[in-house]
């Protein structure tokens, strides 16, 4: 390999990590709104005593980037427990979208994909594998499913 290839090389790296730095922190700020609508969407659940939310933080590890922070969501209901984790930009359905949150319950079961679209909104992955764009409901149906909520 000669100096010039390795330098190009060197050029090229650089500017993967560049890249990947600023697909994780648009993917970040995605999930930051994310989490301010769930947030809005369980509020009466969370007025009535039917749920608890609480922030953890998750560290990723993506490709082409160092290791990043970003918070997970806690839901809490009763004993049960399910979580918003932020999966990053190169897990799965990101071959087509810019990020992805899974909505999990306890040991990962039942787990439900939210990808983010290209045009920034968030969808969810239906039962026939397309994705739909998430709104209040679908996010509560869904919660319902990981954890019982009355």
């Amino acid at each position: 390999m000669s100096f010039r290839d390795l330098e190009n090389f060197e050029k090229k790296l650089q500017k993967d990590i560049e890249s990947g730095k600023a697909q994780t922190k648009e993917y970040a700020n995605n999930v930051d709104k994310l989490y301010a609508e769930v947030r809005q969407w369980v509020k009466p659940l969370e007025k009535s005593g039917k749920l608890k939310l609480n922030q953890v933080d998750e560290t990723l590890s993506e490709l082409d980037v160092t290791d990043y922070h970003l918070n997970a969501l806690e839901l809490i209901a009763g004993k049960k427990l399910a979580f918003l984790n932020p999966k990053g930009v190169s897990a799965k359905a990101s071959i087509t979208h810019k990020g992805v949150v899974n909505l999990e319950g306890e040991g990962g079961s039942p787990s439900f994909t939210i990808a983010l679209a290209p045009n920034g909104t968030w969808k969810v992955e239906s039962e026939k594998s397309q994705f739909e764009e998430l709104n209040e409901q679908q996010f509560t149906a869904l919660l319902k499913k990981v954890v019982p909520i009355k």
